[in-house]
């Protein structure tokens, strides 16, 4: 396990494992392991600054980063949702743990598994274009949720994890421009609508969207335009 988990890794981590409970923990045990695991490790327990410290910290920042996870519904069927989108990646004991977890519900995924583990290695390049297209449309879709809620912050947030991932997606860039738009951040939103046409000259939503700066440029030359008559005329 890394020593600091952040967003883009943490599916590879078993967060109920690091809570010390099950799968189908109840939100109160998940609570219970937290505060438990929090008592005995948090860092103001030790005065003296040294290993001993630096590890309680390093294992209370993990078990709150878990508890965080799995105690909001929504970061925890995010990352439930990567798990299992990403099965295939995770490091080869927690396959083998997750595959007995299931075992009463999923005897196929086991077998799945057996079988892959014997096939021969292949070029990983395409594995890992599909993984991180996977990754982005996960988070494009987590975005989308959010703008239906109105929250664009989180929105915002999630189209901007979508584009790091895969940058010449038009969709991610409309949407992301959309969500600033919300916000009233219009040089941002245009920008994005900017990028979506570069990305997609078809997408109707950037095209519409955009068309408000042009207007107000071809307003603005031909209030300049005027001037200068007028300005000439008065001479």
């Amino acid at each position: 396990m890394v020593d600091y988990i952040d967003d883009d890794n943490l599916w590879k981590e078993d967060l109920f494992a690091t809570l010390g409970v099950d799968k189908d923990a109840s939100d109160a045990e998940i609570k219970k392991a937290y505060l438990k695991l929090a008592k005995k490790y948090h860092p103001d327990k030790f005065v003296e600054d040294n290993e001993e410290k630096l590890e309680a910290q390093r294992i209370f920042a993990k078990i709150t980063v878990a508890y965080n996870t799995l105690s909001n519904p929504e970061k925890k069927a995010h990352y439930l949702e990567l798990r299992r989108l990403l099965a295939n990646h995770l490091p080869e004991n927690q396959i083998k743990q997750e595959v007995k977890t299931d075992n009463k519900t999923n005897d196929v995924k086991q077998e799945q598994i057996k079988q892959e583990n014997v096939k021969p290695k292949i070029d990983e390049t395409p594995i890992a274009d599909k993984v991180k297209e996977e990754q982005a449309k996960n988070f494009y879709n987590i975005g989308l949720e959010y703008m239906k809620k109105k929250n664009y912050d989180l929105a915002i947030d999630s189209f901007k994890k979508a584009i790091s991932i895969k940058t010449d997606i038009a969709d991610f860039h409309t949407q992301l421009g959309l969500a600033y738009e919300a916000k009233n951040w219009e040089g941002m939103a245009q920008a994005e609508f900017k990028l979506a046409l570069k990305y997609n000259p078809s997408d109707q939503i950037a095209k519409k969207h955009i068309k408000k700066e042009n207007i107000l440029k071809k307003e603005e030359q031909k209030e300049s335009f005027f001037s200068k008559i007028f300005k000439f005329g008065k001479k």
